[in-house]
């Protein structure tokens, strides 16, 4: 299914090697060119540094930048590190105690990205009705601070704010462990709830039973196990005896048996993992040829492209307690 076949997407700023770009070139759209003529505009500037493009009446305007566009911050400038540290991701990431640790990869640009194609995949299925373009506008701090919601909820109802726990997740006042130490690696596992995580449970405690080792979930109604009311003292006795379980196993093991048996654990590829692995090889030479591709091209786009702007950074904000 290619619904943008025939649609070609202006690229302004940076936005070439953007998640956007490759999802709307997925869906059939020619990326590059000039602005004049084009379907889909993407931009990383904000409408205040594109007072002199004509964007065509009809083409979906897309701009994903630090912190959207008109608002008091249009202006500054930022990277994932601001985004992530003013969306609130860092007060969460790392060790209890210790400095924070950022998410890998670009995950507030990422996750800004999707949402942007939403909204212009939304305006442009209204485009069929009436004609004309809309401006999407994504702020990426936004995009950030939505993503960690249950912290606005703990602190509307417990007046708490969640901190860092390492390896764990938190569910109401609980704190679930979720990464463990395998034989050869490490892999990701939490005991979850209700019907979705009943059988991977079960699954889970079955496994433990058959190899003979101590097994404190054996029993267990896992219909109405709630994992943010269990108390912490039988948590610690049910973690101890899953720590040494899967201390005994093998990356291998969880990856074949484990998924054969459904306990939900995912194991954590390290990088040789990765680079050994015939799918990733596969993207990539598809990666490289695509790049290779465009890279053809450039030497046209560059005729269109306008010049990134420099912005004076605006007034330091007011210190305030995160």
């Amino acid at each position: 299914m290619k619904p943008l076949s025939g649609h070609r997407v202006a690229m302004l700023g940076q936005m070439e090697g953007r998640a956007l770009a490759r999802f709307l070139a997925s869906l059939g759209a020619d990326l590059g060119g000039p602005v004049e003529g084009a379907s889909f505009v993407i931009d990383d500037l904000g409408l205040e540094a594109l007072g002199g493009v004509a964007i065509p009446e009809s083409a979906i305007h897309v701009s994903v930048t630090p912190f959207g566009s008109g608002g008091p911050r249009s202006t500054w400038q930022g990277g994932e590190l601001v985004a992530s540290a003013m969306g609130g991701a860092l007060r969460v990431t790392g060790e209890h105690g210790l400095p924070p640790v950022k998410e890998a990869g670009d995950a507030c640009t990422f996750h800004a990205g999707m949402v942007a194609a939403s909204g212009a995949l939304a305006a442009h299925y209204a485009r069929g009705s009436h004609g004309k373009g809309q401006h999407v506008d994504v702020s990426i701090q936004q995009v950030a601070f939505s993503r960690n919601f249950n912290g606005v909820l703990v602190w509307q109802f417990d007046q708490r704010k969640l901190v860092r726990v390492g390896g764990a997740l938190v569910y109401g006042k609980a704190t679930v462990r979720a990464i463990w130490k395998l034989a050869d690696g490490w892999c990701f596992h939490s005991l979850m709830t209700g019907r979705l995580g009943a059988p991977a449970n079960q699954a889970l405690s079955d496994w433990i039973d058959e190899v003979g080792m101590p097994n404190p979930l054996a029993g267990t109604d896992w219909l109405s196990y709630n994992r943010s009311t269990l108390p912490a003292e039988a948590r610690a006795v049910w973690e101890a005896a899953m720590a040494a379980f899967f201390l005994s196993r093998t990356k291998h093991e969880i990856a074949t048996e484990g998924l054969r048996r459904g306990i939900n654990a995912c194991v954590a590829n390290e990088p040789a993992d990765v680079l050994a692995d015939p799918i990733w090889r596969r993207a990539a030479s598809s990666i490289r040829q695509t790049a290779c591709r465009r890279a053809s091209l450039r030497s046209v786009k560059e005729q269109h492209k306008s010049p990134r702007p420099r912005f004076t950074p605006a007034p330091a904000p007011a210190r305030f307690q995160a």
